[in-house]
């Protein structure tokens, strides 16, 4: 049966100066996918640790279906957690390495033959149960490592950026066989990467984590759509959300921005939020996906020149300079755009971002 797991308050210091998580509360709810995704040192492996119970908490409190777990061993905590680097015992078999844990919990061995025959046969080990970690590929090893943990039937799984060491086919395949698992298992699941392709896809939910902080929790899809800040709006999505600084006035009755040299007029309630100040203009930064800039010809839109070109397939992305600013588009693929080429491009007003240009915050 899955676990509720919830975080109060919690903090971890290291040392006396800088805490590694702050102020930290999150729940994660029965059976549900959680990614915790940030930037490599921003605490969502001491998370991680804290609730294993690998590291103490410095502060604040951690239950497991309501029940405190502060000062539970390890083993007690009934959760599996899997490593970057596997950890796998390099003298035992696949078969052994999966059992150690029951072993260790002195569970029968026929009941232990059964679980890891069960798991094996999951994770399409059966034909290596006998081989040890050298004789596996990067991808055996990671599926090893999972089957370990399933084995125990654990409530809550653990795992830290799993994926990182394999290469981009196998891990889009593990993702694949990670979500089967979840669907198959119906276990709780809490799952940190640094990858947004891999937040993105994975998790029911994912929390944007930066400097032991959450920036934002939600879905994938709101996360990306209504992002609450510019750390979020420029973390999640690739590539990266473009910022451009504006201007914004009221015209005629009417919100105009103004954006390198191109004045843009944009809906009333775009801009609902907003209080123009006492001259009638605010300065902003705007915020646009590459994927809702489009190349227009020569006239019409912000004057551009190409710097880069990268082919992706089906798709391309236009690297371009506006005076002092950098700008990306995702396009079809148009082998008649070349490097060094002028044009114009128009943004999608319809999905616009307006950030505050001292605090970051999302203004919409």
């Amino acid at each position: 049966m899955a676990a509720r797991l919830v975080l109060e308050n919690v903090n971890k210091y290291f040392n006396a100066q800088n805490p590694a998580v702050s102020d930290f509360n999150l729940e994660v709810e029965e059976s549900e996918f959680l990614v915790l995704v940030g930037p490599s040192g921003c605490g969502k492996s001491t998370i991680l640790r804290m609730v294993a119970g690998l590291e103490t908490v410095s502060f604040g409190e951690i239950f497991i279906d309501d029940v405190l777990v502060n000062d539970v061993p390890p083993s007690d905590r009934d959760i599996a957690m899997v490593f970057q680097n596997y950890a796998l015992y390099p003298h035992m078999s696949v078969y052994d390495n999966m059992a150690f844990g029951l072993k260790m919990r002195r569970t029968p061995r026929s009941e232990i033959d059964g679980r890891v025959r069960e798991v094996a046969k999951i994770l399409n080990l059966n034909h290596l149960l006998k081989r040890k970690p050298r004789a596996l590929s990067g991808g055996e090893r990671q599926r090893v490592a999972l089957g370990r943990a399933m084995v125990r039937h654990p409530r809550i799984f653990l795992m830290d950026e799993p994926l990182s060491n394999l290469d981009a086919q196998l891990r889009t395949q593990t993702r694949a066989e990670i979500l089967k698992l979840h669907h198959k298992l119906q276990a709780t699941f809490l799952y940190v990467t640094h990858d947004q392709v891999e937040a993105m896809t994975m998790g029911t939910r994912i929390a944007v984590m930066k400097e032991g902080k959450i920036q934002q929790i939600g879905s994938p899809q709101e996360v990306f759509e209504r992002p609450a800040n510019m750390f979020v709006a420029g973390f999640i999505g690739s590539p990266s959300m473009n910022f451009l600084p504006a201007r914004l006035r009221s015209s005629t009755g009417k919100p105009v921005l103004s954006v390198l040299g191109s004045e843009l007029e944009i809906l009333p309630e775009q801009v609902l939020p907003l209080k123009l100040k006492g001259n009638g203009e605010q300065t902003l930064i705007l915020g646009v996906r590459p994927e809702y800039l489009y190349p227009v010809g020569e006239e019409g839109g912000i004057k551009c020149r190409v710097d880069v070109v990268e082919m992706m397939g089906a798709e391309m992305y236009l690297h371009m300079q506006v005076g002092k600013n950098e700008l990306v588009a995702r396009v079809k693929t148009d082998s008649s755009i070349k490097p060094g080429q002028k044009f114009a491009v128009q943004m999608d007003l319809g999905q616009i971002h307006l950030f505050d240009p001292q605090s970051g915050q999302s203004l919409m």
